[in-house]
């Protein structure tokens, strides 16, 4: 009920529970505001009425004739919504007089729900601000079998109705007469909407049925009125849908799999009409795969923004998007292998001859940009910084002789870049062995200055971790995140990747160590759109003997 404000759900598996009345996994009724449902795997959940996975409601008033103070503002995101069954709206999330409160629904993954009346992925009712955008929505069903349904085909995926006269009287003259949700970004596949036969259940697939599968991504249920969506992946044409959107072409995800209902009476009802309960032969061990192969058709055909809602700068599962500046369709956003980009610096460079390019399964930095010494073996023409502090080393590569930055300044790369080395030593001593990332606003001979802004992923071998820091203009730092047990050794490659939204990935021997999000809380970093230069930065008491540093296979560039 009301007053849990700020709440959190998060990082749970919620299976196999059942209601008497609303929300088979979680029930939000009454108004709480701010709270936040999310990172969850929500299955094989059913409710005798509404809301089979999740349902977000505002409670009934006492007086009939006032308006439900309604549900508050709920974020909705990066949960799997599975195999949820309600028998009547919202197989796998419903909103119930929730009011005119500010609803984000994005990065779920909403596949196989079941509802026996209307929006067997998504239903909406009095809630006119509610924002659908990076989701992927397939493989629902709707029946046409609950008490409250004509036996005609409802909208599958997502599905909205006719405001309340209490809620419309409440909205700014010309406002829609119905809930007209903001949607951009999704997936709609597959999306099935039955019709009761008498006997059965029409136009879902089911074996002997002679008619074809009716699919419905989305609609307003009992109205002529048109949903807008851009920038999504439709299965069947829409009126409603411009130019932005792809039509008809499979997303092409890793694996999904059907859903089959059985349809039998049951008296359970106080006026004693036959009430139609569904149920799902469900496969325990077939439960699909929703992400995107690399062929699909969603890859980099969404957009950054609509109407001022920002898409997601991370997808379901944490992985930073967009990766190459454009935002893929769906909950899910393609991952690069790392490392993606070229080598700028390979110790086999001989006389400042080109180094072969790694063949790697992305290869996206097209060209090797040579490292060029001094007879002194002090790099020249293509770093800067303090560059009498590093020498050239013919077996360990780039070496420290004393603390300072490297600065490759030939090239300024993108606001997605990836930067990495491989360690020939690593010193014990060294507070900062550290990448540094989208490096700019350096003074006029190219160092770093009052005015220079980076992201610095760094080594403090005396600590043995790994931390993500900001540097600002007026030499303002900002930790975002330490993390422990680190301990490099010579041989391991030490690699980092920055996005226009945000994340920063941490890598180490190409595998994700960490992930930080430079865009969280109340004052992100004011740089993440920026482009900017990649370098190095070592530090400590010195770097002979035993704490000698070095690397090789110095890479990265622009993310494409």
């Amino acid at each position: 009920f009301s007053g849990a404000q700020r709440y959190q759900i998060a990082n749970n598996d919620i299976c196999g529970n059942f209601s008497a009345e609303y929300g088979g996994g979680i029930s939000h009724y009454g108004l709480s505001d701010l709270g936040r449902i999310h990172h969850n795997r929500i299955y094989f959940n059913q409710s005798y009425d509404e809301g089979g996975g999740i349902m977000i409601a505002g409670e009934l008033p006492s007086n009939p004739g006032t308006l439900s103070p309604g549900a508050g503002r709920v974020d909705v995101y990066a949960n799997i919504i599975q195999a949820n069954l309600a028998n009547d709206d919202g197989g796998g999330l419903r909103f119930l007089m929730s009011g005119n409160f500010g609803y984000n629904v994005y990065n779920n993954i909403i596949v196989n729900n079941i509802s026996t009346h209307e929006g067997g992925g998504v239903s909406i009712n009095d809630a006119p601000n509610v924002r659908i955008y990076n989701n992927t929505i397939m493989k629902n069903i709707t029946t046409a079998t609950s008490m409250t349904s004509n036996g005609l085909p409802a909208p599958a995926g997502l599905s909205t109705s006719r405001n309340s006269n209490l809620l419309q009287a409440s909205l700014p003259p010309g406002s829609p007469l119905f809930s007209d949700p903001l949607v951009f970004n999704n997936i709609f596949w597959d999306n099935r909407a039955g019709t009761w036969t008498g006997g059965g259940v029409a136009g879902i697939g089911l074996d002997g049925d002679p008619n074809p599968i009716y699919n419905w991504d989305l609609g307003v249920a009992g109205m002529q009125e048109l949903l807008s969506p851009v920038y999504s992946l439709l299965h069947v044409p829409y009126a409603g849908a411009d130019a932005t959107n792809i039509v008809g072409q499979d997303p092409l995800v890793v694996e999904q799999y059907e859903s089959t209902v059985r349809v039998f009476p049951w008296r359970g009802n106080p006026a004693f009409i036959g009430a139609l309960i569904v149920a799902l032969d469900l496969p325990p061990n077939l439960m699909g795969n929703y992400r995107l192969t690399t062929a699909s058709p969603a890859i980099n055909a969404g957009i950054g923004q609509v109407d001022g809602v920002l898409a997601p700068n991370q997808d379901f599962e944490y992985q930073p998007r967009p990766i190459n500046g454009f935002f893929d369709i769906g909950a899910d956003e393609i991952r690069l292998l790392f490392p993606g980009t070229g080598i700028l610096f390979a110790r086999t460079i001989g006389d400042a001859a080109p180094a072969t390019l790694p063949n790697t399964p992305a290869q996206l930095f097209a060209y090797y940009l040579p490292l060029i010494f001094r007879d002194t073996g002090q790099p020249v023409e293509e770093w800067s910084g303090d560059t009498d502090s590093f020498v050239l080393d013919p077996v360990t590569g780039v070496q420290p002789q004393s603390s300072g930055t490297l600065i490759w300044y030939k090239n300024t790369f993108a606001p997605s870049q990836e930067l990495y080395l491989t360690f020939t030593q690593v010193s014990a001593e060294a507070t900062h062995q550290d990448l540094l990332l989208k490096v700019g606003g350096l003074t006029p001979d190219s160092t770093v200055g009052p005015d220079t802004y980076l992201i610095a992923v760094g080594y403090d071998a005396t600590a043995g971790t790994l931390t993500v820091r900001t540097l600002s203009p007026g030499g303002v730092w900002d930790t975002w995140k330490t993390f422990q047990g680190i301990d490099l050794q010579p041989g391991d490659t030490f690699g980092a990747r920055a996005v226009t939204g945000g994340m920063v990935e941490v890598y180490l021997n190409g595998e994700i160590a960490d992930i930080v999000d430079l865009s969280a809380g109340d004052l992100p970093w004011l740089y993440n759109t920026e482009g900017g230069k990649i370098g190095v930065w070592f530090e400590g008491p010195g770097f002979e003997g035993p704490n000698a540093a070095g690397f090789v296979n110095f890479g990265g560039g622009t993310l494409q």
